[in-house]
């Protein structure tokens, strides 16, 4: 999560609507004898002198009712009672989730040592409405802060693909750190496809090449026929137009994915020579058939990547073009035209972080080389 800017936020408060978790009556709950629901349900009894005098800060377009902002303030309380295992990053994303039926979910990121993150704080909360067969109307997050304008409600990339496949487009994020001021978005905010077409002539030709290579060589062996299609490869162009690394999707038995752009990054990062500083031109993505959709978790990937290397001295975003290939012919038929920066919009990335130290060892790990 990162701290939204006030831009584009109207602001909208509610003295009407009470601090305790109690005045706001809670739907009653339906579980049934063969899934009692206990630890992952907010309890509403809890009293609490949270937001008191809650100022909303709100998305151009929103329009808040007085049920939408009780709401908010019972999903930010009940996100504060989640407890987070932050291994790796510190970083305690307390998160829950109002279903369809009137129930609160609360979920939590939990991370390995040195691995992914086997849980994160929206994953968490969206596998438990699932399991229960519920759909999610609301996601709240509460972040430990003594800093009012210090509240994150950014996903990362891997959970906007989740929220993306699983929840409309018009659902409501909230987030509050308990300074009495509640942020609240929609997950639209968060998601981007329509890019500008351009000619295929356009498009560098090995790279079209060299990402449907990469597309041929997925391993699709775990993937559903009906879901094939949403393959892609990538190509990631060198200074010499020549493409410099390449990725597949690639997942196994214990569904242990890695998608094709953060497959290319981490060749790239496997094969550079130390000792000699290099830059990127443009990033391919070729689908079969229509002009790919590109994973967020791979937006994620190619964004951080990119900033990395602009710490070698390039000031502008990476171009990255999305190309349909015939199925037949295998030859490019359309393609649109973005950037690292563009397709992940409100980004999660150590640069829209401010992570300058990061990035600065990211840099000199790949080619031994102080800032």
């Amino acid at each position: 999560m990162s701290t939204p800017e006030a831009g584009g936020l109207q602001t909208t408060t509610a003295n009407d609507v009470k601090a305790t978790a109690t005045f706001i009556e809670r739907l009653p709950l339906q579980p049934t004898d063969a899934s009692p629901i206990t630890d992952t349900i907010y309890d509403s009894s809890i009293e609490t002198d949270l937001f008191k005098d809650v100022q909303f800060l709100v998305s151009e377009g929103i329009a808040l009712s007085e049920v939408d902002k009780a709401d908010c303030i019972r999903l930010v309380l009940a996100a504060r009672e989640a407890i987070a295992h932050p291994n790796q990053s510190g970083y305690h994303v307390k998160a829950a989730g109002l279903t369809e039926s009137g129930e609160i979910i609360i979920g939590a990121n939990d991370e390995n040592s040195i691995c992914d993150a086997y849980a994160h704080g929206e994953t968490s909360v969206m596998s438990q409405v699932r399991a229960q067969g519920e759909e999610v109307r609301m996601i709240g997050f509460f972040k430990p802060s003594e800093k009012a304008e210090d509240i994150s409600i950014n996903p990362c990339g891997a959970c906007r693909d989740v929220l993306e496949q699983n929840a409309p487009s018009d659902l409501l994020i909230a987030g509050g750190n308990g300074k009495d001021i509640l942020v609240v978005r929609q997950l639209a905010e968060f998601s981007r496809d329509d890019f500008d077409e351009i000619s295929v002539e356009e498009v560098n030709l090995d790279g079209i090449d060299q990402a449907f290579v990469a597309l041929d060589s997925a391993a699709y062996g775990y993937i559903p026929e009906e879901k094939q299609s949403e393959l892609y490869g990538v190509s990631l162009i060198g200074a010499n137009e020549l493409t410099r690394a390449r990725g597949s999707f690639y997942t196994n038995a214990g569904y242990d994915a890695i998608p094709a752009g953060l497959a290319a990054a981490t060749t790239f990062n496997d094969t550079v020579d130390p000792s000699t500083p290099e830059d990127l031109s443009e990033i391919v993505v070729v689908g079969l058939g229509k002009i790919p959709h590109l994973l967020y978790r791979d937006r994620a990937a190619l964004l951080e990547l990119d900033e990395i290397l602009r710490k070698g001295g390039r000031t502008i975003p990476l171009p990255i073009y999305l190309v349909a290939v015939d199925p037949e012919t295998f030859l490019p038929l359309k393609a649109q035209v973005t950037n690292t920066e563009e397709c992940f919009p409100n980004p999660f990335s150590a640069g829209a972080f401010g992570m300058t130290e990061a990035l600065d060892r990211n840099y000199k790990a790949l080619f031994d080389e102080k800032i």
